[in-house]
């Protein structure tokens, strides 16, 4: 796939010597995305073909839904990386696979992963905008600057609020789950501890039922 590509914009970057200014900015920019649109066409097809199960259009749907920042990933990758395209779309198809079948299964819980997802791919999101805007800031005029300051500032105030709600959310679904455990944990003790009380008459059903006979103590030794 790596070698197609290169083929092509090899074709393409033979028609450079020809043109001039603006038009060859424009078919420079038009070879990076005829490009990247080849490699991302390719991949699917790859997957398509191995998981001809898969609809890819609800796929690719629930990657604009719930994770988008993903979904630009990968187009970065199809545009820059393109030999590690494929990897990560396959990556992001088991994980989506691994959610749908949630879905049948218990519905509720797919919604609650549903919602983890988008929270997750915000705090991404809202990470690499805390990472990039300080130098966009350093760099800018002085109006506009104020202006990405807040941005900046907001975006934080939006990240630790994030963090706080998912943390909360997380520590109230363990205590949910820590409580159903201990009353699980209770009643297996509870039947532990009848079931030693009631050991010989146990034993004696568990007797009849395989020889059809009843319970009989030895007799006693003179």
């Amino acid at each position: 796939m790596k070698q197609r590509l290169l083929s092509i914009a090899i074709a393409f970057l033979g028609l450079l010597p020809l043109l001039t200014g603006t038009e060859t900015a424009a078919v420079g920019t038009s070879v990076q995305e005829k490009a990247a649109i080849l490699v991302q066409r390719e991949s699917l097809q790859s997957v398509r073909e191995a998981k001809p199960e898969l609809d890819s259009v609800a796929f690719m749907a629930f990657l604009a839904d719930n994770t988008p920042d993903l979904l630009e990933e990968w187009k970065r990758r199809c545009a820059e990386e393109p030999e590690t395209a494929l990897a990560y779309l396959n990556l992001l198809v088991d994980h989506y696979e691994h959610i749908s079948a949630v879905q049948k299964d218990n519905p509720a819980e797919y919604e609650r992963l549903l919602e983890q997802q988008r929270t997750e791919s915000r705090a991404r999101q809202l990470a690499r905008q805390i990472q990039l805007l300080p130098e966009q800031i350093r760099t800018a005029p002085a109006d506009k600057a104020e202006v990405l300051t807040h941005k900046l500032d907001t975006a934080r105030e939006e990240l630790k609020k994030l963090l706080q709600d998912s943390f909360d959310e997380a520590q109230a679904r363990q205590l949910f789950d820590l409580n159903r455990l201990e009353s699980e944990v209770r009643d297996l003790r509870r039947l532990v501890e009848e079931r030693a009380t009631n050991r010989q008459f146990i034993l004696e059903q568990r007797f009849q039922v395989l020889t059809g006979e009843s319970w009989r103590q030895p007799p006693a030794k003179k």
